[in-house]
């Protein structure tokens, strides 16, 4: 049923989302500090991208910008983001530091909105990403597919909601919004995180089956939600970890 629901999804995103295409010439040139630092390659640099989407390259990393974003960089490998939705496709080693989470990918595509008070974070091909939390010492684990946010701390603790596979409706339309890579075309990547969303879809529902199985085994009934919900979180925690590590160790 839910590979049907993507197929029917694909083909709605396809026929009734507007994609603008618009021409190099008629960009409003972001805010950059300083001037040109993104073409020259300089360090530090500052973008913001006002009321236009961006593209650029950087070193062996490609990024997609949507409007009123803000980020940073005082060393190659290393950005800060504060605000905003972003699409980065990185082909080595790359770090990005949010105001609630830590986010670093290998050969990785990902998705990251960084709202007022959380940070979503989408893993969309590659390796995967890892993801650490503010105030937290143990990495989360997104392969290909899934997604979670994370609220940094709040009270003393630090908050994050539960994995799921990526919303693919939601996925399609805010990247409608900002979409510029023309050249591999936006069909194109819809293609291609529909068929990874599948392969996490099948994933969530082996581990979905195994929580069951135990969840049949808890002591007190009345217990088993409240058990059960924390059981997810770190046995899941784990079996994204176990894919992350098959993944980088055979695709790549």
């Amino acid at each position: 049923m839910i590979f049907r629901c993507l197929r029917v999804l694909l083909f709605y995103a396809a026929s009734t989302l507007q994609v603008s295409i618009v021409d190099a010439k008629d960009y409003t040139i972001p805010t950059e500090s300083p001037k040109n630092c993104i073409k020259s390659k300089s360090l530090p640099c500052a973008v913001s991208t006002g009321d236009q989407p961006r593209m650029f390259q950087w070193v062996k990393s490609s990024w997609e910008l949507d409007r009123h974003l803000v980020l940073e960089t005082d060393r190659k490998e290393v950005w800060n983001v504060y605000q905003g939705l972003l699409v980065v496709n990185s082909k080595k080693p790359l770090k990005i530091h949010t105001p609630f989470a830590d986010i670093q990918l290998g050969h990785s595509k990902v998705m990251i909105h960084v709202l007022k008070n959380k940070v979503r974070v989408l893993s969309l091909n590659g390796e995967g990403v890892k993801v650490k939390p503010k105030g937290e010492s143990e990495e989360h684990f997104l392969v290909p597919g899934f997604q979670n946010w994370f609220g940094g701390v709040n009270n003393g603790s630090s908050e994050s909601g539960v994995v799921s596979v990526i919303d693919f409706e939601s996925f399609a339309q805010d990247r409608a919004r900002f979409f510029m890579d023309h050249q591999y075309g936006y069909i194109q990547e819809l293609q291609q995180v529909a068929k990874t969303v599948k392969w996490a879809a099948i994933q969530a529902s082996q581990m979905h089956r195994d929580l069951v199985q135990r969840k049949m085994a808890s002591l007190e009934v009345k217990h088993q939600e409240k058990i059960q919900k924390k059981r997810q979180k770190i046995q899941f925690n784990k079996y994204l970890r176990k894919l992350f590590l098959q993944k980088i160790r055979y695709d790549y």
